[in-house]
Order: C-alpha cells, then sequence, then structure tokens
C-alpha cells in the first residue's frame, strides 16, 4: 500500500496500518488536561486530527467540526474558516506538519476574534 502525500507538502499521511494506534495516541491526549489557552487546544486538535488523516474523505471537515465542539465547550465562539481563506487555511496546515505551527494558531485566533465581533455586532 503506498502512503498518500499532504497536498502542496512533503508530508506523508501515515500508512493505514498505523491510524488504529494513532487514533488511540489522539484519544488519549484529548482526555487529558492542557495547561494551554483553549484556542490552543482547539488548535492543536484540529492540526492533529488532520495529520494522522484518518479518514479517506473528510479529514479537514471532522477535524474542524473536533476543533469547533472544543471552543464552544470552553465557551468560545466558533472558528470559521471562510472559502476565501481556504489557500491560507491548507497552507498552515502545511506549515504546522512541516513543525511551524504559528501560522495554523493565528488563522484560528484571528477566526475565532472574527465571531466574536460579529456575535457582538448583533448584541
Amino acid at each position: 500500500m503506498t502512503e498518500s502525500m499532504a497536498a502542496g507538502s512533503n508530508y506523508r499521511y501515515p500508512d493505514a496500518i498505523k491510524i488504529p494506534d494513532l487514533m488511540d495516541e489522539f484519544g488519549d491526549w484529548l482526555s487529558q488536561s492542557h495547561p494551554i489557552h483553549p484556542v490552543e487546544i482547539a488548535t492543536e486538535t484540529h492540526a492533529r486530527l488532520v495529520t494522522i488523516h484518518p479518514f479517506t474523505a473528510g479529514n479537514g471537515r471532522v477535524a474542524r467540526l473536533l476543533m469547533n465542539l472544543h471552543l464552544l465547550r470552553m465557551g468560545y465562539p466558533l472558528a470559521i474558516v471562510q472559502a476565501a481563506d481556504r489557500a491560507t487555511y491548507i497552507d498552515a496546515v502545511v506549515a504546522w506538519q512541516s513543525g511551524n505551527t504559528e501560522p495554523l494558531l493565528l488563522m484560528v485566533a484571528n477566526c475565532v476574534k472574527a465571531s466574536a465581533l460579529e456575535i457582538l455586532s448583533l448584541v
């Protein structure tokens, strides 16, 4: 079985045989308490899942849903990635997979901020 590559990067998704163990590790990580900001945890949750890439399709959508579930549980608004920002979002995920966590973290934080401002404008 050949491993698939992340779009626009040299990152190789894990071989399918490794997915169950990686998902167990992910579940263990999710169940732990983390001494970092909730937006950082949400971002890392997203990044970890898309990096494991357990599904044949929809990995990004599921990761964004899980990220937003965490944000909502922690009292934060949704981080909505706009369609116009798709290329930037993909670049940020690729950067994370290459070890540079800042672009994705900033993007998620800015999406949360935009949602908060939109909510406040409606009040």
